[in-house]
């Protein structure tokens, strides 16, 4: 008898490797063995897009290790397939992420794609130094 889990993993592996070419919605990430199931989101005229991304985990190797500590900051392309044939991308930042299993028991992850200006936003690099001065030294 089949385990059902091993089943479900051999048919997203499958689904990941030899049929990406012709897929509508995939993802480039620092992290292989993603694959796309949907994703939403919010663009503006003059503004900040955000997409959150859902995706099976195929690869073997990352089924046990924290997706977050990969992709967290790290650039990544989603792109959507026209149907001119073209692609459509958004390219940004993986500024969130979130790995679970399904009631199945198939690792999944939920992505936030944000803006490169998201960083401007969470000012993280500001830093204040109130015992400094701009002036120069006097000599």
């Amino acid at each position: 008898m089949t385990d059902p889990f091993s089943l479900g993993r051999d048919i997203l592996a499958a689904l990941a490797t030899p049929l990406q070419d012709r897929r509508l919605i995939e993802i480039d990430a620092a992290a292989d063995g993603l694959v796309v199931e949907r994703f939403r989101g919010r663009e503006e005229v003059c503004g900040e897009y955000t997409f959150t991304i859902d995706c099976f985990i195929t690869g073997s190797d990352r089924r046990d290790e924290d997706i977050g500590d990969v992709l967290n900051g790290q650039p990544m392309t989603l792109s959507l397939r026209c149907p001119d044939g073209g692609w459509r991308r958004w390219h940004g930042v993986c500024v969130d992420s979130y790995q679970y299993r399904d009631m199945d028991g198939l690792p999944r992850c939920e992505l936030v794609l944000g803006s490169w200006s998201f960083w401007l936003e969470e000012r993280l690099n500001s830093e204040i130094f109130p015992q400094c001065s701009c002036n120069p030294p006097e000599k």
